[in-house]
């Protein structure tokens, strides 16, 4: 079974550049491309605990009032 979608294609563009530029520049291209995931797994978890609540909660009529129990 053959596929032919759009993320198969950008994936082969990816692995076929990261093949070019590991074999120019080594561990270089390995160290940067370890910080660009760790940066994007920063910004992933960012959103999932601080922005979507802070979107999510005005709405559901919160607000910053703390009850005293």
């Amino acid at each position: 079974m053959m596929l032919s979608c759009h993320a198969c294609a950008i994936d082969m563009i990816l692995f076929e550049v990261r093949f070019a530029l590991t074999r120019y520049y080594g561990v270089v291209c390995i160290a940067a491309e370890a910080i660009l995931l760790g940066f994007q797994h920063y910004l992933v978890m960012l959103g999932t605990t601080v922005i979507i609540p802070t979107a999510l909660v005005p709405q559901m009529g919160g607000n910053n009032v703390r009850f005293q129990t």
